[in-house]
């Protein structure tokens, strides 16, 4: 069974053969298009069997931009991450295309373990999420009965479960759920553990990172650390407090998508998770963070 299922789209018959044997090599899947709209039409057809798509950017009809955000503008499709790559090294691009929503950009020639860390790290993006709708949908909306709480976390799990819980009280559960995980297992990770951004680099590269993230967990230094979510039902909000015990970030250079960082494999998460709320604000030196969402008229009030 493969570990997940690329979409290729690209214009040359010889690249996306060339894409999709890397891909095997790496025990990836590859379904094919020859254009946007050959891609487009199988995303749409049936997008819970696509991980991630990797776009070409030069195409003849509908180019690779156009297709990236064809994809972003369709609620059915616009959480599949979307590889973009290119044979181009131009910065008025690649600022285009993480403005439409680009997860990774990569150029040609594509580098063979790039792209498979790459491609994992879009594909475990891509499953995480998905399981979090799943187990939103079957949660029951406790929250919306209670007008104060205050959860304790401290591992992957505690945060996924307690996603589950928080975003099933949400007026859009799906859209709560994707911010909520990424602030509270960027409250484990790399809060309360300190795990660097450079160790999670080369942990996605070896396939590792639960794996560090488990012996963190278990090292003296740590294992006693706890992370908290504070929830307050506000008569048109609700609120949430997320807060951990490590020492902070630079929280401000991840607001945005940077094309410094384009190339990365991760670093995406607080960048989500501010599009997914409609307020949030970090506090201090960054192991605070407090976002809010809006309640519709007529929602139900405690």
């Amino acid at each position: 069974m493969a570990d997940g299922t690329l979409l290729i789209v690209d214009d040359d018959p010889l690249q996306r053969e060339y894409l999709a044997t890397l891909l095997g090599q790496g025990g990836y899947a590859a379904l094919h298009a020859g254009n946007g709209e050959e891609g487009l039409k199988r995303l749409k057809e049936d997008p819970e069997t696509v991980d991630g798509v990797l776009l070409d950017w030069r195409m003849p009809g509908m180019d690779g931009l156009t297709m990236l955000r064809r994809i972003k503008a369709d609620p059915r499709i616009s959480s599949i991450p979307v590889i973009f790559q290119t044979g181009l090294n131009d910065e008025a691009l690649l600022a285009e295309c993480l403005a439409a929503g680009a997860h990774y950009y990569l150029t040609k020639p594509v580098r063979e373990d790039v792209l498979l860390a790459t491609a994992y790290s879009a594909v475990q993006s891509r499953r995480r999420h998905r399981e979090l709708w799943f187990q939103v949908r079957e949660a029951a909306r406790t929250l919306a009965l209670m007008d104060l709480g205050r959860f304790r976390f401290r591992t992957q799990e505690d945060a996924e479960n307690l996603t589950h819980l928080l975003a099933a009280a949400c007026p859009d559960p799906d859209r709560a759920a994707i911010g909520l995980s990424e602030l509270l297992l960027n409250a484990v990770e790399h809060g309360n553990l300190e795990i660097t951004y450079q160790e999670t680099s080369e942990a996605i590269e070896r396939r590792s990172r639960a794996e560090l993230i488990r012996n963190r967990i278990k090292d003296p230094r740590y294992s006693s650390r706890f992370a908290e979510v504070r929830f307050e039902h506000l008569p048109d909000r609700y609120r949430f407090l997320v807060k951990d015990q490590g020492n902070g970030f630079d929280w401000k250079k991840f607001l945005q998508l940077s094309p410094e960082r384009a190339y990365d494999t991760h670093g995406r998460g607080v960048y989500m998770a501010s599009n997914c709320f409609d307020r949030m604000e970090f506090m201090g030196n960054g192991n605070t963070v407090t976002v809010e969402i809006l309640l519709p008229e007529g929602w139900p009030h405690t």
